[in-house]
């Protein structure tokens, strides 16, 4: 029996390691490879084979091989990764002060979505699953004639595009990539424990968290474009850190579990519009697909390494595991602490003299009228 177990977790584990590992592989190899002209193809042939592959999902059967269904897992991964990179720098069309802001409406409609699929899953059958998803992604096809055409192509003109070299020798990228690689692997970490450790308070969990990052992120957007990016960025460690703590301390209390719930979800809102949309675009005087395709490996990667440390991580007391995951989120804000701000200084003090205008006109007319 027990050794039945083990051989169903490590092939389970592969198969999901697989996904992960084909996503950050055909991002770096899409952003280092493709450009120009190529890559306005690539967005749609990336959207056609996103739905073939989806439709494909339809045709597993229980008499499927292993092997036919991790080729399947592979090709899932690469129609997510492929372009994600030059998806997620097209927020470049946005004026820097309005990023923030931008970035969390789009945030919350993919934990939306996300949220109705990942439930959906789970209760309607693979068939129709795979279908809705066909039709999901057929739906983004007629966006792409939304999009400038010099958007996409703008690297054409650049003499010397950004090198992954010259990326991994950046400063403030590897200040800000360490802080997230740390907060991926923690928050990851956590989620293996708290699967397990929250059965009792599945109603945070599954509902409360997901819905505070979801709002939080247009929250914390608005926030950092107003404030910079950097100190919301450290509060929300500085939380959630203290969170742990006090999870760790009271697990057996339920305002211990919503008090974490909303601080995480608050957090991984402000994690996901920093470090998935807005930090990477805003380190790159041109084009910043390299700077996406490197910067979004810390989320997979801590999926891939806790996939199988997973038996080793349930072995872990709640207590210690609550501790040790606070004492990591203080350290990572140490990076951060030595990171510059992103957001232009210029931007907030233009910002600031608009604000100071806008009061001096207030009070102006207050007393013209008085």
């Amino acid at each position: 029996m027990g050794q039945r177990f083990i051989e169903c977790f490590f092939r389970y584990s592969l198969l999901i390691m697989a996904y992960l590992i084909s996503i950050i592989i055909s991002a770096i190899a899409g952003a280092a490879f493709l450009k120009g002209k190529q890559r306005l193809r690539l967005l749609k042939v990336w959207i056609i084979f996103g739905v073939l592959v989806s439709l494909l999902t339809i045709t597993i059967q229980t008499n499927f091989s292993y092997l036919e269904i991790f080729v399947i897992s592979v090709l899932l991964g690469v129609s997510l990764g492929a372009a994600m990179p030059f998806c997620l720098d097209l927020i470049r069309l946005v004026t820097i002060e309005n990023r923030g802001k931008i970035g969390g409406i789009v945030l919350l409609a993919i934990f939306s979505s996300v949220f109705i699929l990942y439930e959906s899953v789970f209760s309607l059958d693979l068939m129709f699953v795979g279908f809705l998803l066909a039709i999901w992604r057929a739906c983004s096809l007629p966006l792409l004639s939304l999009i400038p055409e010099g958007t996409i192509l703008g690297d054409d003109s650049i003499k010397k595009p950004q090198k992954f070299a010259l990326i991994l020798t950046n400063k403030t990228f590897l200040l800000y990539f360490a802080a997230w690689f740390m907060f991926a692997l923690i928050d990851n970490f956590q989620g293996v424990v708290m699967k397990t450790m929250a059965s009792d308070f599945p109603f945070f969990t599954r509902l409360v968290e997901p819905f505070v990052a979801g709002f939080s992120a247009i929250i914390i957007g608005i926030l950092i474009d107003h404030i910079g990016r950097r100190p919301v960025l450290i509060c929300s460690f500085i939380f959630l850190g203290i969170a742990d703590a006090i999870l760790g301390l009271f697990p057996h209390y339920w305002v211990s579990w919503l008090l974490y719930s909303v601080i995480n979800g608050i957090a991984i809102g402000s994690a996901s519009v920093l470090f998935i949309m807005v930090i990477w675009g805003e380190m790159s005087t041109n084009n910043s697909v390299k700077l996406y395709a490197i910067g979004e490996i810390p989320f997979f990667v801590a999926d891939v390494l806790a996939v199988p440390l997973t038996p080793f991580l349930l072995q872990v007391p709640y207590s210690s595991s609550f501790s040790l995951a606070s004492f990591f989120l203080f350290i990572a804000v140490v990076p951060l602490v030595f990171a510059p701000e992103t957001l232009p200084e210029k931007t907030l003090k233009e910002r600031e003299l608009r604000s100071y205008i806008e009061k001096a006109k207030r009070v102006r007319e207050k007393f013209t009228k008085g």
